[in-house]
């Protein structure tokens, strides 16, 4: 069982994803893979609607401006795909010093990404679904070997958290662009430039209001119109299932983590304190 459950000392060594309970059975585990969503699949209007960007020029923006301005913005949100997990902060770390009183070790568990009752509520179906265990860097590579097989784009790393300023730009900004630019350049490219400029801002950047999430993301970028599905191997090492888990779906959990030596365990909450507890998976077959 190791640091996946308790006693964490590398706050970046795991990602949890959580997700509902036929998902996992049907589709996460009888493939092997995790599904990358469109934008338009999120649930933040930041990012399911189009950026509404501001316009600027040297010169009168033209009658074409409306037109340009609505092609820019389907250019910044088309072909990419997006997964979406929850990270450990620095606070979730157990070290000698810090346990040396005992109580530390539970404290910390309400830091585990595993064990963040709103993602439980939000995320897992009410309880009633799973949070995913996956080491981050084979996950990475296994992001990076699909994308490399298919000719995409990968860029990942933690959301920044931050309200967007009600008074737009002027000027050049994440959310603006220069009309003129795009008449030289085209859409196309004066796209291109803008997403290598801001990508961060674009893509990695929600409103303070989702800070609690922790939240890391691997996007891919080139595939339009396709289903992207990416095998992650070895890289899954642990499978929490909510107390309100639906029983005829535990047999397929069980088999899996018996086939593939996955660390199972039960989530409980006493007193509000998360408590992940291990399951042999043969019991879940029983």
């Amino acid at each position: 069982m190791g640091d996946i459950w308790y006693m964490l000392d590398d706050h970046e060594r795991y990602v949890y994803h959580y997700t509902n309970a036929s998902t996992l059975a049907h589709n996460i585990l009888t493939s092997g893979t995790l599904r990358f969503s469109n934008f338009a699949r999120l649930n933040d209007p930041r990012e399911y609607k189009n950026f509404d960007l501001d316009v600027y020029s040297s010169g009168p923006l033209g009658n074409d401006c409306a037109d340009i301005k609505s092609q820019m913005e389907v250019a910044l949100k088309e072909d990419w795909k997006i997964a979406c997990f929850v990270i450990d902060p620095v606070e979730a770390v157990i070290s000698p010093a810090t346990d040396a009183l005992g109580a530390r070790q539970l404290d910390a568990m309400h830091e585990r990404g595993h064990s963040r009752p709103r993602m439980w509520a939000q995320y897992a179906d009410g309880h009633r679904g799973a949070c995913l265990v996956f080491r981050k860097h084979d996950l990475d590579q296994a992001i990076r070997s699909y994308a490399g097989r298919d000719g995409l784009k990968v860029f990942c790393g933690p959301v920044s958290y931050h309200n967007v300023p009600v008074v737009g730009s002027m000027g050049p900004g994440a959310f603006s662009f220069s009309i003129d630019n795009v008449r030289r350049d085209g859409v196309r490219h004066t796209a291109e430039r803008h997403i290598g400029r801001y990508l961060s801002e674009l893509y990695l950047t929600k409103n303070r209001d989702w800070e609690a999430e922790r939240e890391f993301r691997w996007l891919l970028r080139g595939a339009p119109e396709k289903e992207v599905l990416v095998e992650f191997g070895n890289s899954l090492v642990g499978i929490a299932i909510g107390e309100l888990f639906p029983s005829e779906l535990k047999k397929a959990v069980g088999r899996y983590a018996l086939d593939n030596e996955i660390s199972v365990v039960t989530m409980d909450w006493r007193r509000a304190i998360p408590q992940p507890k291990p399951i042999a998976p043969r019991m879940l077959i029983t």
